[in-house]
């Protein structure tokens, strides 16, 4: 198993239909994103694609409509045509999104979302979105950690 394969276990992540990612499929995501993905994202992908856990993760300062933790239902992965596919989820929140972020998770109250490029490079947000937010701001972005990697630990606390 890959560098996460601890994190996993103690998530109690249940497999999705999505499959470990092959390099190919990695690079035509980055083609159509435009930019190379973290190396710890990269490497998730090829280990486990997407899969489906329930967690909440506590957010230091609630968002506007009130939450103070973060629910993470599944993450995207390779699906090509299903909701939970990432060039998909990209393809649909390009026109709301600031155009470095990737959303990488969804839950009930808003979506996870991974910085691929610019100084904020391997950030990781809670996006809550709502309707009528201001396009490609980051009004309702979150700050959950500083790389991919610290992310996955926090959720795994």
């Amino acid at each position: 198993m890959g560098k996460y394969a601890e994190i996993m276990q103690e998530l109690a992540a249940i497999p999705g239909r999505a499959h470990p990612a092959t390099e190919i499929q990695i690079e035509e995501i980055e083609r159509e994103i435009g930019c190379r993905l973290p190396e710890g994202y990269r490497d998730f992908l090829r280990d486990y694609g997407g899969f489906f856990v329930g967690v909440w993760v506590l957010l230091s300062k609630p968002t506007a409509g009130g939450e103070d933790a973060v629910s993470i239902a599944s993450f995207q992965g390779i699906l090509p045509g299903d909701e939970r596919d990432l060039l998909l989820r990209y393809q649909w929140d390009r026109a709301a999104l600031p155009p470095e972020l990737l959303t990488i998770a969804s839950g009930d109250n808003g979506y996870i979302c991974l910085s691929v490029a610019g100084d904020n490079k391997e950030s990781v947000y809670f996006w809550a979105s709502r309707e009528g937010d201001d396009p490609h701001s980051y009004k309702d972005m979150y700050l959950l950690a500083s790389s991919f990697d610290e992310f996955l630990n926090l959720i795994a606390k």
